[in-house]
Order: C-alpha cells, then structure tokens, then sequence
C-alpha cells in the first residue's frame, strides 16, 4: 500500500512545503456540500484551529461560488462578531488560527454574508485581537480576496470579523522566499523517502492511508518535507 500511494505521489508531482498552508474548504469539507458541518467546540482541522462555542458556532455548508476560474461548492460561515477573553489574548468564538513560522504572506478569498448593506470587515491580526496586521472590507454578494503581509517572528495568525458574518472559501498561507506557490517535484534530483507519516483529514495521525482525504508527510534523505494530500475512494 506504500509503495503504491508513494508512486500515485510522484505521479501527481505536487510537492507541498509544509510551511506553505492552504485551506481550500471545498476540499476540507467536501461532505458539507450535501450535509453541513457545524463547530460548537473550538477544534483544529488540518493545522486550522476553529474557535465556537454553542451558540456562537462556525459553519461549513453548500455555496457556489467561482473566482478567478476557481469553484468553489463549501464555504466557512463566521454567523457574526467575534469574542475574545477579556485581555484579547485569547479567541472564545467565530475566530479561526493557524501558526507562521516569520514573514508571510496570507490571502483570504471571501464574500459579505448578506446580499444588502455595508460593507464588512475581515480582520488579520497577529498573536492577539489588537496586533492588526491588516483589515479587508467585503462588499455584498460580491467575492474578492484579501491580501494581508505579516513581517515578523513566529506567531499566530487570527481571521475574524469585526462586525457581522462574513463567507470564507479559501485562505492561504505562503512563506516569504516561497514564491507564492507550491514547488514541482524534479525527479532529477537525487532524494529518498527516509519516512512517511499519514493523517487524516481532521489531522490524526494513522498507522496507514484510509479512505477518503489523507495527508502524507514524507520526510526526504537531505532533511525536506513534503505534505501531499491524497484522495482513496
């Protein structure tokens, strides 16, 4: 079974640095599409922490969207303003995270929650709720995507709206040096897998691949790692 999942991987020859994080909600939740997916605990999916409590949940359920020829089929409903202890250190609800390891560049694709009124804003902020990196105002109905550059050291990154629900379909974060995508696999180059790991899609590790969306962590003879992620039906 490894043998054939690691040739299925060269096959396809995309090489995700696992620095490099997108989280593409259609393919994160793709069963929300016909069945939606509702957070009332703070949990984390593929690296992505998900702040809810009951009452104050995030949703993943059907949409159709399409930007830049990309489509999209689920989208991440915040459902209204966030909530943070009082120091606004730490998120309580409608707030989602994920670790940077120094400078990077993060682009959220997006869409006001409601057909009519004002626009809303999508906060960045990094380590806590003051430390803005940046804001992005979403109009209605209307998809765009919001580039934010944080420059610094390590630290979390936070997405929230500051008033309102606001639709995410897809956020992404790319190390400065990293070009802003993903790397091919040469084949030239002179590499071995020394060791693979397997998670599923929730990020549990597991003895081996599983059915439905696994991520493969390889880690290579000279020190790399890449994370592919591979569909079994």
């Amino acid at each position: 079974m490894k043998k054939q999942l690691l040739l299925a991987m060269a096959i396809i020859g995309l090489s995700f640095n696992l620095s490099a994080q997108t989280w593409n909600f259609s393919e994160v939740y793709p069963d929300a599409a016909t069945v939606k997916v509702s957070h009332t605990t703070t949990t984390t999916v593929e690296g992505l922490t998900i702040y809810a409590e009951a009452g104050k949940a995030i949703d993943f359920d059907k949409s159709g969207k399409t930007f830049e020829d990309e489509k999209f089929t689920v989208r991440l409903k915040f459902g209204g303003t966030s909530a943070w202890d009082e120091a606004g250190e730490t998120p309580l609800n409608r707030v989602i995270s994920f670790p940077v390891s120094g400078n990077t560049t993060i682009t959220v694709v997006g869409t006001h929650a409601s057909s009519e009124g004002t626009p809303r804003t999508l906060m960045c902020t990094a380590g806590s709720k003051e430390n803005v990196v940046g804001d992005f105002a979403f109009s209605p109905s209307v998809v765009d995507k919001a580039t934010f550059n944080y420059e610094g050291d390590a630290t979390t990154i936070y997405l929230f709206s500051a008033a309102s629900g606001i639709n995410l379909y897809k956020v992404s974060a790319i190390p400065a040096g990293e070009g802003g995508s993903t790397g091919i696999v040469d084949s030239s180059i002179n590499k071995e897998v020394v060791s693979v790991e397997y998670y599923n899609a929730v990020g549990v590790r597991t003895n081996e691949s599983t059915k439905g969306l696994n991520l493969v962590k390889s880690t290579m003879s000279d020190g790399s790692v890449t994370v592919e992620k591979v569909y079994i039906p």
